[in-house]
């Protein structure tokens, strides 16, 4: 369960740095650059990413299975984007357009990705 909540974490900060370095991607009602930010917002939107990620990025994978084959799995960033924009259209997660979704994607994704090295590298359990 703390995994569980960690992850939760290290997607919300993957959220607000994203927020920061990307200017097309906003979040309704939130100052980013004022440092009003409410962290309540950025763990629902975390919270809601982690949902499709469990119940619907299967499903896309699945769909999506010879598209991934066929670009050797780059075809992935798009079902992120999928996922980021439909979190937005239930969050105040909001974007310029649906290419802004994929680069958020990836800088989302490489953000993640330093956060939880770091984290296996200073010996956080997540178990």
């Amino acid at each position: 369960m703390r995994g569980f909540f960690v992850r939760l974490v290290i997607n919300a900060v993957a959220i607000f740095l994203t927020v920061r370095v990307l200017d097309a991607l906003t979040l309704s009602g939130v100052s980013i650059e004022g440092g009003d930010t409410n962290i309540g917002t950025l763990l629902v939107i975390s919270l809601v990413i982690s949902i499709l990620n469990a119940l619907l990025k299967p499903l896309l994978k699945l769909l999506s299975c010879a598209f991934i084959l066929l670009t050797f799995g780059l075809f992935i960033v798009v079902v992120n984007a999928v996922i980021l924009w439909l979190t937005a259209q239930f969050t105040a997660l909001n974007f310029e357009n649906f290419w802004w979704a994929i680069l958020a994607g990836i800088v989302m994704g490489i953000i993640a990705t330093i956060m939880e090295w770091v984290l296996d590298r200073v010996g956080w359990d997540e178990n």
